[in-house]
């Protein structure tokens, strides 16, 4: 409580953008060509909205991995999602289909993107204080 007032419950979910794990689809088909059988190994990107929550993550954290959009070029980056503090009480899948959702919510894009747009905002803005503050914080080698 502060005062009369009771406080919001709050949510904190920290997203790694920065990590070295990859998804793809690894398919094997033959392929008949001048009376020869040839195996060939195709990969592709996973499809939008896949959630990895076993396996590959750390079985004593609330985490997840999650692909949120269609890679243009390339291999989809996934981000990896770590639940810090839950107040609110989400199931996972209610967590999930909330960053989903947090995706589309850019208006400068008719389709998902990669990082929730208030997350890209956020990181946006910090990085706009820090270079404006620099010189109020010195590091070692900065002028």
């Amino acid at each position: 409580k502060y005062g009369n007032r009771n406080l919001p419950l709050l949510t904190f979910v920290l997203v790694k953008k920065r990590h070295h794990t990859r998804l793809f689809m690894h398919e094997h088909k033959i392929i008949y060509e001048d009376d020869t059988m040839y195996e060939v190994g195709i990969t592709s990107n996973v499809p939008c909205g896949l959630v990895v929550d076993t396996k590959i993550i750390s079985p004593w954290q609330s985490n997840f991995v999650i692909n949120l959009h269609e890679a243009i070029e390339g291999t989809n980056k996934v981000l990896l999602y770590h639940v810090l503090h839950d107040e609110i009480g989400f199931t996972a899948e209610e967590l999930r289909k909330i960053i989903h959702s947090l995706c589309y919510s850019d208006p400068r894009s008719s389709t998902s993107e990669a990082i929730p747009s208030v997350v890209y905002i956020a990181d946006y803005i910090a990085n706009y204080i820090a270079s404006k503050t620099r010189y109020l914080f010195p590091h070692n080698g900065d002028r």
